[in-house]
């Protein structure tokens, strides 16, 4: 999971233990990929945490820490999003 998660974010031990302690969950086309041991181009993926507290500790440190933005959509709702030019 940490090769993973490093398409995402620079360390993937503090997110990783961030998403421990909120009850976070990988969900969505990482959890597939990670389950049928593929790697597809697309590069989004999916948290879910059960309650807000942990949505917001989850928030700012990808915020703080993993140079993240969060957008508030009406549509989709609030997301975290990070612009990467490769």
């Amino acid at each position: 999971m940490d090769r993973r998660l490093r398409r995402f974010v620079r360390d993937s031990e503090g997110p990783r233990s961030k998403m421990g302690k909120c009850g976070a969950l990988i969900s969505g086309s990482q959890a597939v990929q990670f389950f049928e041991r593929v790697t597809w181009k697309v590069l989004d993926m999916d948290i879910f945490v059960l309650e807000r507290e942990g949505a917001a500790s989850l928030g700012r440190h990808m915020s703080i820490v993993e140079g993240y933005d969060l957008v508030d959509v009406k549509t989709r709702g609030p997301y975290m999003h990070k612009s990467v030019t490769r």
